[in-house]
Protein backbone atom coordinates (compact mmCIF):
# COMPACT_ATOMS: atom_id res chain seq x y z
CA UNK A 1 0.00 0.00 0.00
CA UNK A 2 2.85 2.67 1.02
CA UNK A 3 4.82 1.53 -2.48
CA UNK A 4 1.53 2.33 -4.41
CA UNK A 5 0.67 5.77 -2.52
CA UNK A 6 4.23 6.74 -3.11
CA UNK A 7 4.31 5.53 -7.09
CA UNK A 8 0.47 6.50 -7.95
CA UNK A 9 -0.94 3.12 -8.18
CA UNK A 10 -4.11 2.14 -8.06
CA UNK A 11 -4.22 -1.31 -8.04
CA UNK A 12 -1.92 -4.18 -6.32
CA UNK A 13 -1.70 -8.07 -7.38
CA UNK A 14 -0.11 -10.81 -4.65
CA UNK A 15 0.92 -13.44 -6.88
CA UNK A 16 0.47 -17.12 -4.95
CA UNK A 17 1.62 -20.51 -5.75
CA UNK A 18 -1.68 -22.44 -5.62
CA UNK A 19 -0.53 -25.20 -3.60
CA UNK A 20 0.45 -23.14 -0.82
CA UNK A 21 -2.95 -22.99 0.67
CA UNK A 22 -2.23 -21.59 4.32
CA UNK A 23 -0.98 -18.37 2.70
CA UNK A 24 -4.35 -17.80 0.19
CA UNK A 25 -6.15 -18.71 3.57
CA UNK A 26 -4.34 -16.20 5.52
CA UNK A 27 -3.99 -13.39 2.76
CA UNK A 28 -7.84 -13.94 1.48
CA UNK A 29 -9.05 -12.86 5.15
CA UNK A 30 -6.62 -10.24 5.76
CA UNK A 31 -7.77 -8.41 2.35
CA UNK A 32 -11.28 -9.34 3.59
CA UNK A 33 -10.51 -7.26 6.49
CA UNK A 34 -9.01 -4.36 5.34
CA UNK A 35 -11.48 -3.90 2.88
CA UNK A 36 -13.82 -4.03 5.78
CA UNK A 37 -12.15 -1.41 8.08
CA UNK A 38 -11.61 1.04 5.14
CA UNK A 39 -8.13 0.65 4.49
CA UNK A 40 -8.39 -0.48 0.99
CA UNK A 41 -11.08 0.96 -2.04
CA UNK A 42 -11.68 4.35 -2.64
CA UNK A 43 -10.63 7.23 -0.76
CA UNK A 44 -8.61 5.85 1.67
CA UNK A 45 -9.00 7.48 5.23
CA UNK A 46 -10.31 10.77 3.34
CA UNK A 47 -6.76 11.22 1.47
CA UNK A 48 -8.21 10.71 -1.38
CA UNK A 49 -5.93 7.60 -2.29
CA UNK A 50 -7.64 4.64 -4.07
CA UNK A 51 -6.17 1.23 -4.12
CA UNK A 52 -7.56 -2.10 -3.81
CA UNK A 53 -5.58 -5.63 -3.91
CA UNK A 54 -6.62 -8.79 -5.55
CA UNK A 55 -4.85 -12.31 -4.78
CA UNK A 56 -3.94 -14.25 -7.85
CA UNK A 57 -3.15 -17.81 -7.54
CA UNK A 58 0.02 -18.59 -9.75
CA UNK A 59 0.15 -22.38 -11.59
CA UNK A 60 3.38 -22.81 -10.03
CA UNK A 61 5.64 -22.37 -12.77
CA UNK A 62 9.55 -21.60 -11.39
CA UNK A 63 10.29 -19.21 -14.37
CA UNK A 64 7.50 -17.04 -13.34
CA UNK A 65 10.03 -15.68 -10.27
CA UNK A 66 11.29 -13.60 -13.50
CA UNK A 67 9.22 -10.51 -13.61
CA UNK A 68 8.32 -9.90 -17.49
CA UNK A 69 7.31 -14.28 -17.10
CA UNK A 70 5.09 -13.29 -14.09
CA UNK A 71 3.36 -10.65 -15.93
CA UNK A 72 3.29 -13.36 -18.77
CA UNK A 73 1.44 -15.65 -16.41
CA UNK A 74 -0.90 -13.01 -14.91
CA UNK A 75 -2.06 -12.00 -18.04
CA UNK A 76 -3.10 -15.42 -19.15
CA UNK A 77 -0.12 -15.78 -21.57
CA UNK A 78 2.75 -18.67 -21.17
CA UNK A 79 5.14 -17.90 -18.57
CA UNK A 80 8.14 -16.87 -21.00
CA UNK A 81 10.23 -14.30 -20.06
CA UNK A 82 10.69 -11.09 -22.15
CA UNK A 83 13.68 -9.06 -23.81
CA UNK A 84 14.89 -6.02 -21.51
CA UNK A 85 14.95 -3.19 -21.19
CA UNK A 86 12.40 -2.19 -21.58
CA UNK A 87 11.71 -2.83 -17.60
CA UNK A 88 8.26 -3.41 -16.33
CA UNK A 89 8.83 -0.10 -14.59
CA UNK A 90 9.53 1.63 -17.92
CA UNK A 91 6.78 0.36 -19.68
CA UNK A 92 3.81 2.79 -21.36
CA UNK A 93 1.98 1.21 -18.35
CA UNK A 94 4.62 0.82 -15.50
CA UNK A 95 4.22 -2.07 -13.22
CA UNK A 96 6.51 -2.39 -10.16
CA UNK A 97 7.39 -5.91 -9.09
CA UNK A 98 8.84 -7.00 -5.78
CA UNK A 99 8.99 -9.52 -3.95
CA UNK A 100 6.75 -9.37 -0.61
CA UNK A 101 10.21 -9.39 1.53
CA UNK A 102 11.38 -6.58 -0.01
CA UNK A 103 7.53 -4.62 0.77
CA UNK A 104 7.73 -5.84 4.26
CA UNK A 105 11.08 -4.16 4.85
CA UNK A 106 9.49 -0.73 4.14
CA UNK A 107 7.03 -0.50 6.83
CA UNK A 108 10.22 -1.07 9.26
CA UNK A 109 12.07 1.71 7.53
CA UNK A 110 9.53 4.42 7.66
CA UNK A 111 9.10 3.26 11.07
CA UNK A 112 12.97 3.28 12.71
CA UNK A 113 14.61 5.72 10.46
CA UNK A 114 17.14 5.00 8.00
CA UNK A 115 19.79 5.46 10.14
CA UNK A 116 18.42 3.52 12.74
CA UNK A 117 17.38 0.64 10.33
CA UNK A 118 21.41 0.96 8.69
CA UNK A 119 22.50 0.02 12.41
CA UNK A 120 20.91 -3.53 12.06
CA UNK A 121 22.93 -6.06 9.56
CA UNK A 122 26.27 -4.95 7.81
CA UNK A 123 27.61 -1.91 6.43
CA UNK A 124 26.69 -2.64 2.76
CA UNK A 125 23.65 -5.07 3.17
CA UNK A 126 21.34 -3.27 6.13
CA UNK A 127 18.72 -4.73 7.69
CA UNK A 128 17.20 -8.21 7.68
CA UNK A 129 16.87 -10.81 5.78
CA UNK A 130 14.79 -14.19 6.29
CA UNK A 131 16.06 -17.46 5.53
CA UNK A 132 14.73 -21.15 4.91
CA UNK A 133 16.52 -23.41 6.62
CA UNK A 134 16.00 -27.09 5.44
CA UNK A 135 18.18 -29.97 5.37
CA UNK A 136 20.08 -32.33 7.85
CA UNK A 137 19.47 -29.22 10.51
CA UNK A 138 17.81 -30.53 14.08
CA UNK A 139 15.48 -27.46 13.54
CA UNK A 140 13.95 -26.14 10.34
CA UNK A 141 11.86 -23.61 9.38
CA UNK A 142 11.65 -19.71 8.69
CA UNK A 143 14.23 -17.39 10.16
CA UNK A 144 14.62 -13.59 10.18
CA UNK A 145 18.61 -12.67 11.61
CA UNK A 146 20.45 -9.37 10.68
CA UNK A 147 22.56 -9.46 7.40
CA UNK A 148 26.05 -10.70 8.57
CA UNK A 149 25.43 -13.06 10.29
CA UNK A 150 27.34 -16.00 9.81
CA UNK A 151 26.26 -19.37 8.53
CA UNK A 152 28.41 -21.46 11.37
CA UNK A 153 25.87 -19.30 14.02
CA UNK A 154 22.60 -19.78 11.42
CA UNK A 155 23.61 -23.64 11.35
CA UNK A 156 24.77 -24.41 14.78
CA UNK A 157 23.51 -21.73 16.88
CA UNK A 158 19.26 -21.12 15.06
CA UNK A 159 19.45 -24.53 13.38
CA UNK A 160 20.70 -26.72 16.52
CA UNK A 161 23.36 -28.21 14.78
CA UNK A 162 23.23 -31.43 12.22
CA UNK A 163 20.59 -34.46 13.01
CA UNK A 164 22.47 -37.38 14.72
CA UNK A 165 25.27 -35.04 14.85
CA UNK A 166 27.03 -36.13 11.86
CA UNK A 167 29.78 -34.11 10.64
CA UNK A 168 28.73 -30.37 8.21
CA UNK A 169 30.03 -31.46 4.68
CA UNK A 170 28.35 -28.26 2.81
CA UNK A 171 25.05 -25.55 2.40
CA UNK A 172 23.18 -25.20 -0.36
CA UNK A 173 22.50 -21.26 -0.51
CA UNK A 174 19.91 -19.56 -2.56
CA UNK A 175 17.38 -22.53 -4.31
CA UNK A 176 17.71 -25.06 -6.68
CA UNK A 177 20.33 -22.49 -8.56
CA UNK A 178 21.93 -21.89 -5.39
CA UNK A 179 25.58 -22.79 -5.25
CA UNK A 180 27.05 -24.76 -2.31
CA UNK A 181 29.38 -23.88 0.33
CA UNK A 182 31.86 -26.24 1.86
CA UNK A 183 33.19 -26.59 5.93
CA UNK A 184 36.13 -23.99 5.42
CA UNK A 185 33.25 -21.64 4.50
CA UNK A 186 31.00 -21.82 8.15
CA UNK A 187 31.93 -18.31 9.16
CA UNK A 188 31.49 -16.62 5.86
CA UNK A 189 28.64 -13.60 6.43
CA UNK A 190 25.31 -14.25 4.81
CA UNK A 191 25.10 -11.09 2.79
CA UNK A 192 25.50 -9.77 -0.81
CA UNK A 193 29.10 -8.74 -0.66
CA UNK A 194 30.69 -11.53 0.91
CA UNK A 195 28.46 -14.30 -1.11
CA UNK A 196 29.00 -12.42 -3.87
CA UNK A 197 33.01 -12.60 -3.54
CA UNK A 198 32.98 -16.52 -3.67
CA UNK A 199 30.77 -16.55 -6.70
CA UNK A 200 27.77 -16.77 -5.51
CA UNK A 201 24.28 -15.41 -4.03
CA UNK A 202 21.61 -15.18 -1.42
CA UNK A 203 18.87 -15.90 -4.23
CA UNK A 204 15.86 -17.34 -2.62
CA UNK A 205 17.23 -17.34 0.64
CA UNK A 206 16.81 -21.19 1.65
CA UNK A 207 19.82 -22.66 3.01
CA UNK A 208 19.89 -26.39 2.42
CA UNK A 209 22.25 -28.44 5.41
CA UNK A 210 23.89 -31.06 4.19
CA UNK A 211 25.98 -34.49 5.88
CA UNK A 212 28.97 -36.43 5.29
CA UNK A 213 25.94 -39.10 3.98
CA UNK A 214 25.09 -36.71 1.21
CA UNK A 215 26.53 -37.14 -2.38
CA UNK A 216 27.19 -33.46 -4.30
CA UNK A 217 26.93 -35.09 -7.68
CA UNK A 218 23.44 -36.79 -6.65
CA UNK A 219 22.26 -33.34 -5.16
CA UNK A 220 22.99 -31.78 -8.69
CA UNK A 221 21.53 -34.33 -10.94
CA UNK A 222 18.14 -33.37 -8.50
CA UNK A 223 18.33 -30.08 -9.24
CA UNK A 224 18.96 -29.75 -13.08
CA UNK A 225 16.20 -32.30 -13.52
CA UNK A 226 14.02 -29.89 -11.91
CA UNK A 227 15.75 -26.91 -13.46
CA UNK A 228 15.34 -28.65 -16.95
CA UNK A 229 11.43 -29.11 -16.44
CA UNK A 230 10.98 -25.45 -15.50
CA UNK A 231 13.04 -24.15 -18.52
CA UNK A 232 10.47 -22.13 -20.52
CA UNK A 233 12.43 -22.80 -23.53
CA UNK A 234 13.00 -19.97 -25.18
CA UNK A 235 16.55 -19.67 -25.27
CA UNK A 236 18.53 -22.52 -26.66
CA UNK A 237 21.64 -22.38 -24.04
CA UNK A 238 19.10 -23.13 -21.30
CA UNK A 239 16.53 -25.62 -23.17
CA UNK A 240 19.12 -27.80 -24.60
CA UNK A 241 22.06 -27.10 -21.96
CA UNK A 242 20.37 -27.94 -18.91
CA UNK A 243 19.32 -31.39 -20.65
CA UNK A 244 22.64 -32.07 -21.47
CA UNK A 245 24.65 -31.22 -18.27
CA UNK A 246 22.32 -33.96 -16.87
CA UNK A 247 23.16 -36.43 -19.40
CA UNK A 248 26.81 -35.86 -18.47
CA UNK A 249 25.78 -35.86 -14.72
CA UNK A 250 24.07 -39.22 -15.48
CA UNK A 251 27.16 -40.74 -17.45
CA UNK A 252 29.12 -39.90 -14.31
CA UNK A 253 26.97 -41.58 -11.71
CA UNK A 254 26.25 -44.78 -14.03
CA UNK A 255 29.09 -47.34 -14.05
CA UNK A 256 28.58 -48.56 -17.28
CA UNK A 257 28.41 -45.37 -19.31
CA UNK A 258 31.79 -44.62 -19.10
CA UNK A 259 33.49 -48.02 -19.54
CA UNK A 260 36.25 -48.56 -17.19
CA UNK A 261 39.40 -48.27 -19.54
CA UNK A 262 38.64 -44.75 -21.92
CA UNK A 263 40.80 -42.78 -19.11
CA UNK A 264 40.32 -39.86 -21.76
CA UNK A 265 36.66 -40.03 -22.09
CA UNK A 266 36.69 -39.75 -18.61
CA UNK A 267 38.73 -36.47 -18.55
CA UNK A 268 37.01 -35.17 -20.99
CA UNK A 269 33.76 -35.87 -19.37
CA UNK A 270 35.07 -33.47 -16.32
CA UNK A 271 36.13 -30.38 -18.66
CA UNK A 272 33.01 -31.02 -20.92
CA UNK A 273 30.94 -30.29 -17.85
CA UNK A 274 32.51 -27.50 -16.43
CA UNK A 275 32.60 -25.48 -19.67
CA UNK A 276 29.02 -26.07 -20.55
CA UNK A 277 27.99 -24.94 -17.41
CA UNK A 278 29.85 -21.91 -18.03
CA UNK A 279 28.13 -21.30 -21.31
CA UNK A 280 25.04 -22.05 -20.14
CA UNK A 281 25.56 -19.49 -17.49
CA UNK A 282 27.13 -16.99 -19.69
CA UNK A 283 24.79 -17.19 -22.52
CA UNK A 284 21.03 -17.48 -21.04
CA UNK A 285 18.39 -15.50 -21.88
CA UNK A 286 17.10 -14.73 -17.84
CA UNK A 287 17.96 -15.98 -14.59
CA UNK A 288 16.58 -19.16 -14.51
CA UNK A 289 19.34 -20.22 -17.39
CA UNK A 290 21.63 -18.00 -16.01
CA UNK A 291 21.21 -19.69 -12.50
CA UNK A 292 20.82 -23.35 -13.35
CA UNK A 293 24.70 -24.15 -13.49
CA UNK A 294 25.51 -22.65 -10.17
CA UNK A 295 25.38 -25.63 -8.07
CA UNK A 296 27.51 -27.61 -10.85
CA UNK A 297 30.14 -24.42 -10.71
CA UNK A 298 29.90 -24.04 -7.06
CA UNK A 299 30.34 -27.87 -6.45
CA UNK A 300 33.36 -28.48 -9.04
CA UNK A 301 35.49 -25.39 -7.11
CA UNK A 302 34.73 -26.75 -3.54
CA UNK A 303 34.12 -30.67 -4.04
CA UNK A 304 36.02 -31.49 -7.41
CA UNK A 305 37.79 -34.54 -5.63
CA UNK A 306 33.77 -35.96 -5.20
CA UNK A 307 33.24 -35.50 -8.84
CA UNK A 308 36.67 -37.24 -9.95
CA UNK A 309 35.78 -40.00 -7.12
CA UNK A 310 32.44 -40.72 -9.50
CA UNK A 311 34.56 -40.30 -13.12
CA UNK A 312 37.58 -42.24 -12.04
CA UNK A 313 37.39 -44.49 -9.58
CA UNK A 314 33.27 -45.24 -10.46
CA UNK A 315 32.56 -45.19 -6.88
CA UNK A 316 30.32 -42.76 -4.60
CA UNK A 317 32.24 -41.75 -1.73
CA UNK A 318 28.47 -41.20 0.13
CA UNK A 319 27.27 -44.51 -1.19
CA UNK A 320 24.01 -42.77 -2.54
CA UNK A 321 24.87 -43.45 -6.38
CA UNK A 322 23.08 -46.33 -7.26
CA UNK A 323 24.52 -46.59 -10.22
CA UNK A 324 28.01 -47.11 -8.88
CA UNK A 325 27.22 -49.24 -5.96
CA UNK A 326 27.59 -52.67 -5.65
CA UNK A 327 25.62 -55.14 -3.20
CA UNK A 328 26.99 -58.59 -1.73
CA UNK A 329 26.36 -60.66 1.11
CA UNK A 330 29.10 -60.99 3.75
CA UNK A 331 29.48 -65.22 3.96
CA UNK A 332 30.80 -64.79 7.89
CA UNK A 333 27.99 -62.50 8.95
CA UNK A 334 24.95 -64.36 6.37
CA UNK A 335 22.86 -67.07 9.00
CA UNK A 336 21.02 -67.83 5.70
CA UNK A 337 16.93 -66.81 7.19
CA UNK A 338 16.61 -66.36 4.00
CA UNK A 339 14.14 -62.83 4.71
CA UNK A 340 16.38 -60.77 2.24
CA UNK A 341 15.76 -63.65 -0.51
CA UNK A 342 12.03 -63.49 0.06
CA UNK A 343 11.98 -59.56 0.10
CA UNK A 344 13.77 -59.07 -3.21
CA UNK A 345 11.79 -57.81 -5.92
CA UNK A 346 14.18 -58.80 -8.88
CA UNK A 347 15.03 -62.16 -7.55
CA UNK A 348 18.43 -61.14 -6.76
CA UNK A 349 19.53 -62.71 -4.24
CA UNK A 350 20.42 -66.81 -3.91
CA UNK A 351 20.62 -69.66 -1.57
CA UNK A 352 19.31 -71.98 1.14
CA UNK A 353 18.19 -71.67 4.10
CA UNK A 354 20.87 -71.67 7.13
CA UNK A 355 23.68 -71.33 4.90
CA UNK A 356 24.92 -68.09 3.13
CA UNK A 357 23.47 -66.52 0.36
CA UNK A 358 24.79 -64.84 -2.22
CA UNK A 359 23.49 -61.72 -4.75
CA UNK A 360 23.64 -61.99 -8.78
CA UNK A 361 24.88 -59.07 -10.10
CA UNK A 362 23.56 -59.14 -13.34
CA UNK A 363 20.03 -58.84 -11.61
CA UNK A 364 20.25 -56.58 -8.55
CA UNK A 365 18.84 -52.88 -9.03
CA UNK A 366 20.68 -51.64 -6.00
CA UNK A 367 17.11 -50.87 -4.31
CA UNK A 368 18.11 -51.85 -0.82
CA UNK A 369 15.63 -53.57 0.48
CA UNK A 370 17.46 -56.21 1.42
CA UNK A 371 19.57 -53.90 3.24
CA UNK A 372 16.53 -52.93 4.93
CA UNK A 373 15.12 -56.24 6.41
CA UNK A 374 18.86 -57.72 7.04
CA UNK A 375 18.66 -58.57 11.03
CA UNK A 376 22.41 -59.20 10.50
CA UNK A 377 24.36 -56.41 8.96
CA UNK A 378 25.55 -59.19 6.25
CA UNK A 379 24.54 -56.75 3.21
CA UNK A 380 27.99 -54.95 2.50
CA UNK A 381 27.89 -52.00 -0.07
CA UNK A 382 31.12 -50.76 -1.96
Amino acid sequence: MIAAFCGGAEQGIIYVRGNYDLAISHLTQIIKTLNQAGLLGKNILGSGFNFNVNLEISPGAFVAGEETALIATLAGERGMPKPRPPYPTEMRKPILVNNCETLANIPAILNLGVEKYREIGSEKSPGTKIFSLAGKVRQVGYIEVPFGMSLREIIFDLGGGLRSNRPFKAAQVGGPSGGFLAASFLDTPMDYDSLEALGLSLGSGSIVVIDDESCIVALNRFNLEFMSKESCGRCIPCREGIYRLLEIIDSIVTRDNLGTENGLKRYQTLSQLEKLAQVIADTSACGLGQGAPNPVLSSLKFFREEYEAHIFSQKCPAKQCKGLLTYRIDADLCKGCSVCLERCPEGAIVGERKHSHFILADRCTRCGICLEFCSFSAIIIS
